[in-house]
């Protein structure tokens, strides 16, 4: 990371943070792998990197789903399908649909959930 920072690299900067955040949600430290996904979302931003922005918004939805935060789950999952034209990576908006099955499911709307589980493309909207 001291690399990073003294060679001014934003692109490894945000993949550092985002590689620390798997270890910290790994280990069940949400709230530090909340703040590091941050940091990585605000490297990738730098950066104009869609796909870094919507790697952050997926894996900070499913730390929201692991706080039972819901509505800001659907804030950050919602930014994902917006930006579904910029990136047309189709793994991506399959995680943002798993992210959101989750979700419904948590909220105890199975037939929303099965909706977005089964959902492969986009559709425009949640």
């Amino acid at each position: 990371m001291s690399l990073e920072k003294t060679a001014g690299n934003k692109l490894g900067l945000a993949i550092n943070y985002q590689h620390i955040d798997y270890a910290y949600e790994a280990q069940g430290n949400l709230e530090k792998a909340l703040l590091n996904y941050k940091l990585s979302l605000d490297y990738n931003g730098q950066n104009n990197s869609n796909l870094g922005r919507v790697i952050c918004y997926n894996s900070i939805g499913q730390v929201y789903i692991k706080h039972k935060q819901f509505f800001n789950t659907k804030v950050f999952i919602g930014k994902v399908l917006g930006m579904y034209f910029k990136i047309n990576d189709q793994f991506y908006i399959a995680s943002s649909y798993i992210n959101l099955g989750q979700l419904a499911t948590e909220l105890k709307q199975l037939s929303s959930a099965e909706t977005n589980l089964k959902t492969t493309r986009h559709r425009g909207g949640l």
